[in-house]
């Protein structure tokens, strides 16, 4: 919101809401990136302003590790330069030329620096400062022009994928082999702009996919033959199977018509004379049981039926 105000003409706000979070508390790499990012936003504002006092004020509390040091060397520097306290930029500049040849601010510097050395008489030193650059500058075309090539090459996005397919991973696989080749610090922006990232990630499901088939492919054969083996151990047996079917549909016939003659011989009353007959299991053991006791101990006198 400060830096949208600053571009819309609303200096004096913008500024005031970048350096509130100067003092904003938290020591998370997130919330320290995030008070560097605002004391070089609110630095170069005052410096294109020409406060250059404001300028060095904000600039000096950007962290020299950080990851916006390189901006903010070189912004110091031309503040200090800018308010005629050259001896002040030169070492600043020295600083940011020894950082990543390949960032902005320190190709910036490169020139500065032995511009710096001119102005203070050290003629020797800004040839040397000068060779130096050239010599930076090379390699850094030998670095672009070596991404165009590898990204111009079959095979370079394959080159990408991770080798564990289920790797959940934000760069590339081989973002290590460009960091030594100096060829990631001019993808940097490609890689971290989340127009890449979906693309990349959709690349990576096609490439998951492919995989799949090929695999399966590849196992279509096993499958195949596994498939006629089964196929022919079925056509093998299935003329003893349907033979015993059919044996086994005969008796169950066979079964169902002897079961309706013994149904229809069945009365549909209860004969109470052998209740034993319809009783279940459990009633049965009991009747046994209450038979056994009338056998043992007879009549009772003037009855005349067992009790």
């Amino acid at each position: 919101m400060g830096v949208a105000l600053i571009r819309a003409g609303h200096q004096d706000q913008g500024l005031e809401l970048l350096k509130s979070l100067l003092s904003a508390g938290g020591s998370s790499n997130q919330a320290l990136a995030l008070r560097d990012r605002a004391a070089l936003a609110s630095g170069l504002t005052e410096l294109k302003g020409g406060n250059l006092e404001n300028a060095r004020a904000a600039l000096r509390q950007v962290r020299s590790d950080g990851p916006f040091s390189e901006d903010a060397l070189l912004a110091l520097g031309l503040a200090n330069y800018r308010a005629g306290d050259v001896k002040r930029a030169l070492p600043l500049w020295l600083e940011a030329v020894h950082r990543n040849s390949s960032h902005p601010s320190v190709q910036e510097a490169l020139m500065l620096a032995p511009r710096a050395y001119e102005e203070l008489g050290g003629l020797p030193q800004a040839l040397s400062g000068y060779q130096y650059a050239a010599t930076q500058y090379r390699e850094a075309l030998k670095d672009i022009q070596r991404a165009i090539d590898n990204i111009a090459k079959p095979g370079w996005s394959e080159a990408l994928l991770p080798e564990d397919e289920n790797a959940a991973g934000l760069l590339p696989a081989n973002t290590s082999d460009m960091v030594k080749g100096g060829e990631l610090s001019y993808l940097y922006k490609l890689f971290s702009s989340n127009h890449f990232a979906q693309r990349f990630e959709h690349y990576r499901q096609i490439q998951q996919i492919k995989s799949m088939v090929e695999h399966w492919q590849d196992s279509l054969p096993a499958l195949q033959q596994s498939y006629q083996q089964q196929r022919d151990t079925l056509n093998r047996n299935l003329p003893h199977v349907r033979g015993q079917v059919t044996g086994l549909m005969s008796r169950q016939e066979t079964l169902s018509q002897a079961s309706d003659k013994l149904a229809n011989r069945i009365p549909n009353y209860v004969d109470m004379e052998n209740p034993a007959d319809v009783a279940n299991a459990e009633q049965a053991i009991m009747w046994k049981k209450v038979d056994a006791l009338a056998h043992q101990f007879g009549r009772i006198p003037a009855s005349d039926h067992n009790n």
